[in-house]
């Protein structure tokens, strides 16, 4: 009775522990790919923003 209950208590802990390990990693994936974004601008249309052009744009 003592074996039962100890190998289910660990198979608890571990199986609450391959939970915890799952959402840190997601976790890292979501913080990594956001971290990647393209801030290379190599297009012609690009300006910063308060660009004086804008108000001449179209007249």
């Amino acid at each position: 009775m003592l074996a039962r209950f100890l190998s289910t208590y660990l198979l608890g802990a571990h199986s609450m522990l391959h939970r915890y390990r799952a959402a840190a990693l997601l976790a890292l994936a979501i913080v990594l790919a956001g971290c990647s974004g393209n801030y290379k601008f190599s297009d012609d249309q690009y300006r910063p923003l308060g660009d004086p052009q804008a108000e001449k744009r179209g007249h």
